[in-house]
This record gives C-alpha cells, structure tokens and sequence, in this order.
C-alpha cells in the first residue's frame, strides 16, 4: 500500500483512500495467528502515517474532525506502545556500551538488573484484550476515515497544512537549540516526523529531489529518536539506588546526548533554512509541473517509517 500522492490528481477522495488504507495494514498485521513484535511496530508505524497525513490536512478540516481521529487513532498506537519499551531500554543501553565500551559496562549491567527486576510487576505487556481492543480501534478508524470531510480541492487541500507543519519544525528547531531540554528536542523530532512522511507523500512529483529530503529526515529523525531514547533511559536510571550508578549512567548519556544534537544540527539547519511561506511556495510549484518525469522506481523514496 503506497504512502504517496499521485503527483496532479489531488482530491479528497485520494486522501481519505490513503488514510484508509494505512489503518487496514495496521488491522491486518494484528490480525495474524500469531502477532510478532515487529507485527506490532508496523501497526505502530501506520498510526504515525495517518496522523501525520491528518497533520497534513488539518485546516481543510473541522477542529473537532481532527482531534476526534487524531486521538482516537492514537488510542491504538496506546494500547501497543508497552509492548516495545523494554526492548528500547535494551537496545539503548547497548547504543552506549558501543560508544563507551568497558568505561559503562558495569553501569548498563546494573540498569539491566533494575529493569529485570521490575519487570515481572511493573513492566507493559501486549495482552490479549489490548490487542482485541487494538484491532476494534484500528477497524473502528478505517470506517470513520473513508467518510473525512475535506473541504477544498488540489493542492490546497494541503497546502497550509504543508506550510503550517514546517513552521513547527523550524520553530521548534531554533527553540531546541537555543533553549536546550529533553522535551524540546522530542517535539523537533515529533515535526522532524510529521515533515519526514509529507515528503514522502508529495515525492511522485520529483521522485530524485524528494528521495533526497526523505533521506535527511529519515537520518535526522534516528538521530533525533536516540537522544529521546536516553532521556526516557535517563527516568529509569534516576529510580537506581546506588549514586553511583546514577551518577555515571547520567554522565554517559548526557555526552552522547550532545554529540547527537551537534550531528543534528547540522541536517536540521538545511531542511529548514527557508520562511515556511517560501517553502509552501517552492512545493506547491513542482506539484503544479505538468510534464511528466521519467518514473525510475529506484529513486523513490522508501516507505514512509
């Protein structure tokens, strides 16, 4: 199912189809014999695509329209999302080993054994009636998004959409950096997101350019998706009882955290070095081109994450 617009055939009709057919994906992969964890991330990652598409259509719709399918979507992506923290944790802990070899290794070792050790109380697990709940939200959605009103027609149906979400990326972007917190810098990758997967949508009207910009946000938005990781690692550390522990695991994750942020500034500085308005200018003119590119499959860019 392709997260992407045809490039000079933009109608409601074509939106609410790709929305429906991102909901159904995420029903299907639930709906397996027996559901993997990455059935689960899928399903979690067809939640980020319609929301990042109803982002994208927001002002061609009623506020109570967008925040009604905005949550209740997201109701879903709630009831999965205990399913894989434990496996982040993991895998965020190994991210440091790497960089800080044998130096963090007994201090990732004890943050391991605390988590271990709650595990049996205290951690999420998918259960049977999450799941069963999961999939009445996701079939639930695709009813409700197949009859979305979208008033407008063209590429006005998301052209301020367009503008708007990329004011919020450039804007929480020179907050991030020039006010630093762990909560700044999740809602630039929260926009960083949102921009990643309109891209992806507009990218059959210039297939090499797009690939290119999907690319940078696709290496911002991991970047970005690691320094989270170690903030919500860091709530956990916090919970150690030994200072020391504490004390390193803090230190370890505060350093790569700055390297992370100076790698990010640098993509994030390109991909939004334009006024939004210039920007909606720019996109809605290659969408207007009507002579056709040659389509080389290779170029496109990846399905939307």
């Amino acid at each position: 199912m392709a997260y992407r617009l045809k490039s000079g055939k933009l109608t409601g009709k074509a939106l609410r189809k790709v929305n429906v057919e991102q909901a159904e994906s995420a029903l299907e992969a639930l709906s397996k014999e027996a559901v993997l964890p990455a059935d689960i991330h899928e399903s979690r990652k067809a939640v980020k695509r319609v929301r990042s598409l109803l982002k994208l259509l927001e002002p061609a719709l009623s506020a109570g329209t967008f925040r009604d399918r905005y949550k209740g979507i997201g109701k879903a992506a709630d009831l999965l999302a205990g399913a894989r923290d434990l496996h982040v944790l993991e895998a965020t802990l190994d991210k440091l080993e790497q960089r800080f070899g044998n130096d963090i290794k007994p201090v990732a070792e004890a943050v391991r054994a605390m988590v271990e050790a709650e595990a049996p109380s205290s951690a999420p697990r998918l259960s049977p009636k999450d799941l069963e709940h999961a999939k009445q939200i996701f079939a639930r959605e695709a009813r409700k998004l197949a009859k979305l009103h979208v008033q407008g027609e063209g590429f006005e149906l998301i052209g301020a959409g367009l503008e708007e979400t990329y004011r919020t990326a450039k804007k929480n972007f020179a907050l991030a950096y020039r006010r630093p917190s762990d909560e700044r810098f999740h809602e630039l990758r929260k926009a960083v997101q949102w921009h990643w997967r309109h891209m992806v949508l507009l990218s059959r009207c210039w297939p090499e350019y797009f690939a290119l910009r999907v690319e940078a946000c696709r290496e911002l938005a991991e970047c970005l998706g690691d320094d989270h990781d170690l903030a919500v690692l860091l709530e956990v550390v916090r919970r150690h009882p030994d200072q020391a522990v504490r004390t390193k695991a803090e230190k370890a994750a505060r350093v790569r955290q700055k390297e992370l942020r100076g790698e990010a500034f640098a993509v994030a500085e390109r991909l939004f070095a334009e006024s939004p308005k210039a920007f909606a200018r720019r996109m809605a003119s290659y969408w207007a081109c009507k002579a056709a590119l040659p389509v080389r499959t290779e170029k496109l860019p990846a399905k939307a994450e």
